[in-house]
């Protein structure tokens, strides 16, 4: 086959934004073009780096008497999507970092700003849907992770030099079908004139 450039993908996030999440059980896309779910909210702007997508394969082998292999046996698979939030004044952002339970958001009065109030504590954080769309020029990437949550959050860093940000890594969960993401690609080439 031969090279073709076309197939070439630049990543750049659509003017709506990259990264959506919404509550369990939201239905999801069946492809790249529809409409992103109502009940899904932007995480804003990201860092960058984009997101990371990890897909890891750890296995074992199994070793005859005299130290042949004859089978290689899979022993853990995972997917995780890992990026940067930078809106951390950002509602959605702020329950991602530390759970919908724990943020009262009071809503913007004549004399004051949208408020936040946050709590950390060790309750889980939730599972949740996600998406993430990226462009190139007409060229569209979707991820779609039914059953996500977020593992890990980075430290923050109050400095004058930087913005407050927070790293997370989202561990995808496999949905009743098996599948722990859908990844729905169109490469914008269309036929005729």
């Amino acid at each position: 086959m031969a090279q073709t450039a076309a197939n070439v993908f630049n990543a750049l996030p659509p003017v709506s934004g990259p990264i959506f999440w919404g509550p369990l059980g939201t239905v999801g896309p069946t492809n790249e073009t529809t409409a992103v779910p109502v009940a899904a909210k932007s995480l804003g702007y990201i860092g960058e780096d984009g997101v990371t997508l990890t897909e890891g394969r750890d296995t074992t082998k199994i070793k005859a008497f005299g130290g042949d292999t004859v089978l290689v046996v899979q022993t853990d698979h995972t997917v995780t999507l890992q990026f940067t939030v930078l809106e951390f004044l950002n509602e959605e952002v702020a329950k991602a970092v530390n759970g919908d339970t724990n943020v009262t958001v009071t809503p913007a009065t004549s004399t004051l700003g949208t408020r936040i109030a946050t709590v950390k504590n060790a309750k889980k954080l939730p599972h949740k849907v996600w998406l993430i769309d990226v462009i190139d020029d007409a060229k569209k990437l979707r991820l779609w992770v039914p059953d996500g949550q977020i593992t890990t959050v980075g430290d923050a860093q109050l400095v004058h030099t930087n913005v407050l940000s927070r790293q997370l890594t989202v561990e995808c969960f496999a949905d009743s079908l098996g599948n722990k993401l859908y990844e729905y690609a169109n490469n914008g080439i269309t036929t005729g004139a």
